[in-house]
């Protein structure tokens, strides 16, 4: 298990509870990402001083060692995320730019908008938030969907077809929506759920998500 901690990112064993490998990285933990095969983190630059270098680093999960450092960034990276095969990375930062990573390179793909990042399951699109909720094609940086929603937290259902998204802090909402962003389904607000919306429509175009 990664967890991004106010002294960098930190790899436990859940079966031991063991600190297994401590590595510099975000202070964040939506700052830290790590890939499904668990070889490599992607995490921002602990250093958010005026002085600080503006730049991603990603990171060998075994030995904690940088492999290539992700320069480019206009203001510090907050967010990150690992598409599901491992080839591309997300960062998001406090600028409403979220930067799309060719990791094997560490080339800079197009620039996305947006603030939290999140890829889904099959690695073709991924989805981003800030004041508007959007859905990517990846790695074309096309945008597919949207919807004007603030979106503070997002993360995609294994189904591919839907995605839960925090909705702010001061009503504490979490929303249930069908890829690709047209329809909100559920509402959950603390323990209690209510009906919101319209209804969850089916989908039967399988060339897009959730359909």
């Amino acid at each position: 298990m990664l967890f991004g901690t106010q002294w960098g990112a930190r790899i436990f064993d859940l079966d031991t509870k063991q600190q297994v490998l401590a590595m510099q990285g975000s202070n964040f933990a939506a700052g830290t990402a790590m890939s499904a095969d668990g070889r490599l983190v992607l995490t921002a630059n602990p250093d958010t001083s005026a002085s600080a270098d503006l730049s991603a680093h990603l990171l060998d999960a075994v030995t904690g060692q940088e492999i290539r450092r992700l320069t480019g960034l206009t203001a510090h990276a907050s967010t990150a995320a690992i598409s599901p095969n491992g080839r591309f990375g997300l960062t998001g930062s406090a600028d409403g730019k979220v930067r799309l990573w060719d990791l094997s390179t560490g080339k800079q793909l197009p620039c996305l908008a947006g603030f939290s990042v999140a890829f889904l399951a099959d690695g073709r699109y991924a989805v981003t938030g800030d004041s508007d909720l959007r859905l990517w094609r990846i790695p074309s940086g096309e945008m597919v969907a949207s919807h004007s929603v603030p979106s503070r937290c997002i993360c995609p259902l294994p189904d591919n077809r839907f995605v839960l998204c925090g909705h702010g802090i001061q009503n504490g909402e979490i929303r249930l929506w069908r890829l690709p962003l047209n329809k909100s389904g559920r509402v959950f607000v603390g323990k209690s759920e209510i009906e919101a919306g319209d209804p969850i429509a089916k989908q039967k175009h399988p060339s897009e998500p959730g359909k």
